[in-house]
């Protein structure tokens, strides 16, 4: 077997070799690396972010771009003791690139004037130590949409970038291919939804996105309480894409329970119903904060508190309402009686049925009728509910009247008159009936106080006649009443009262007893609280 030599099949391997077209080798890529940006007029943080994001563009570009991962410059760095943090001019640039072995490093800032954010970014040849390209974008934009202004920096950067021919070394450097684009046109409902495409942000509907690379596009489009939508759209050269999109509300619910039930709720003023045991369900709300008041009847006070709903749940919302428990109330009206006895008198009794609004003067015994004048009475009421259904009081009341008394020679009192007064004090219990804004009401009332008054007698064992003013009595009253009334929430605070009840009161004065029956309507107003 003949053996060829090994220098022959070198020389075939090099003869083989040296007819690779060019064209077939992979274009170069460019080293590159990019520095902390400077932040001026903005947090460091916001910085940082817009730094990470424009090593995602260059990053992303792996065919024209061999970009250092942060992580490597670190390590390289402290292992020959530069430091990264505030390297922002060509100098430093040019000894941390030689110390990376790149040939392209990427400086800049982030600032902010008046409302304005702008990004301002640097490449810097490392082999000739100036600045090769530079891109400045501008905007007036919220502080988490200025990272939308990046990647046409980036891209514009790329391009200067790929545009210049040959590098240093002699190699070939690619060209950023001309790329044919398109538009995406963006419509939605509600209007003024935020864009994105790529991750990117371009603004709020509707707007008009170009130009954007052919092909496969990933969008979303957010608001806030609505679903976010996403989805791949295709772009297509020299063309527009319309996309117009109706995003989904995001709802929740509220379930109210409140003690007591059957409290009216209102959400930012709106009327939703009433509370059962079982709660109050409230759907199809927005997500957002409402204001929440509960109220019932007026003896209740209102409550106001700021729920939020949850997005696609139903949110639990315990409340209760303190009872409005103290009342204060002033009235009066006229004091009519109609039984009146004298312990002294057996028989001699004043009755209703023998009212007559006369005058009577010394010498006019004339008839068989007798009157009780009608008088006037006021009160002051201080109450205290111990429940719904149930009002503790305590009443002072002050009554003035008259009492008359003319008979014929048949009955021993011809002729019996007396001023009256009585201030009693009592304490009351009172069983009530809420219905809204009235107040339905029965009542039992017990008290002790003081009575008296002038008393003018003429009997017929009297030889002297009338004697006026004969018996000025004081002394201690006993009374019990029970009636009803019905009271009137007048709003806010202010309640309207009308009573009607029956009056029994005994004096006791110098040996001897004085009853008296009276059947009364007074007028009352007053505060709850």
């Amino acid at each position: 077997m003949k053996r060829i030599p090994f220098l022959s099949l070198f020389s075939i391997s090099l003869g083989v070799a040296s007819v690779t077209p060019l064209s077939a080798q992979a274009p170069a890529k460019l080293p590159i690396a990019v520095l902390d940006l400077d932040p001026k007029g903005v947090e460091k943080s916001m910085a940082g972010v817009i730094t990470d994001r424009v090593r995602y563009e260059f990053g992303r570009r792996k065919d024209a771009f061999d970009l250092v991962a942060r992580e490597k410059m670190f390590e390289l760095t402290r292992e020959k003791a530069f430091q990264l943090t505030g390297c922002t001019d060509v100098s430093c640039a040019v000894q941390i690139g030689k110390a990376l072995n790149v040939k392209k490093m990427v400086i800049g800032s982030v600032g902010k004037l008046g409302h304005n954010y702008q990004i301002f970014l640097q490449v810097v040849d490392v082999e000739k130590e100036n600045v090769e390209c530079s891109e400045l974008r501008e905007a007036e934009l919220r502080e988490e949409e200025v990272s939308s202004l990046v990647p046409t920096a980036v891209r514009k950067m790329a391009a200067c970038l790929l545009s210049q021919g040959k590098d240093s070394t002699g190699a070939v450097s690619r060209r950023e291919p001309t790329m044919e684009t398109g538009t995406l046109k963006f419509a939605s409902t509600p209007g003024g939804v935020r864009v994105f495409v790529d991750g990117i942000y371009w603004g709020l509907t509707p707007r008009l996105v170009s130009p954007l690379e052919t092909g496969d596009h990933q969008v979303a489009l957010l608001a806030e309480g609505y679903k976010e939508y996403t989805g791949r759209v295709t772009v297509r050269g020299g063309d527009t894409t319309a996309l117009d999109v109706r995003l989904e509300k995001i709802l929740g619910s509220l379930r109210v329970f409140s003690k007591p039930s059957g409290v009216t709720v209102f959400l930012d003023g709106d009327k939703k119903g009433a509370t059962k045991s079982s709660g109050l369900l409230i759907d199809n709300l927005a997500i957002k904060s409402y204001q929440m008041k509960l109220a019932r009847s007026p003896r209740y006070k209102s409550r106001v508190e700021q729920v939020e709903t949850i997005p696609s749940q139903e949110k639990e919302v315990r409340s209760s309402l303190a009872l409005k428990r103290a009342s204060l109330n002033f009235g009066g009206g006229p004091w009519i009686p109609n039984h009146f006895e004298d312990s002294r008198f057996p028989g001699a009794v004043i009755k209703s049925g023998h009212y007559d609004i006369r005058d009577y003067s010394p010498g006019m015994y004339g008839g068989t009728g007798g009157s009780g004048k009608p008088g006037i009475s006021f009160y002051l009421m201080w109450g205290r509910y111990l429940s719904e259904w149930f009002r503790l009081s305590l009443q002072a009341d002050f009554i003035r009247g008259e009492f008359y008394k003319a008979g014929g020679d048949t009955i021993p009192l011809r002729y019996y008159r007396r001023d009256f007064f009585s201030l009693p004090f009592t304490a009351g219990l009172a069983a009530t009936v809420p219905l809204g804004y009235f107040e339905p009401y029965i009542e039992g009332r017990y008290g002790y106080g003081i009575a008296g008054g002038n008393v003018s007698i003429d009997t017929s064992s009297n030889p002297l006649g009338y004697v006026p003013n004969s018996d000025g009595t004081t002394g201690g009253v006993l009374t019990y009443r029970w009636g009803g009334g019905l009271k009137f929430r007048l709003g806010g605070t202010m309640t309207l009262d009308l009573r009607t009840y029956s009056d029994h009161s005994t004096l006791n004065a110098k040996g001897y007893k004085v009853k008296i029956s009276s059947v009364n309507s007074d007028l009352g107003f007053g505060l709850i609280f």
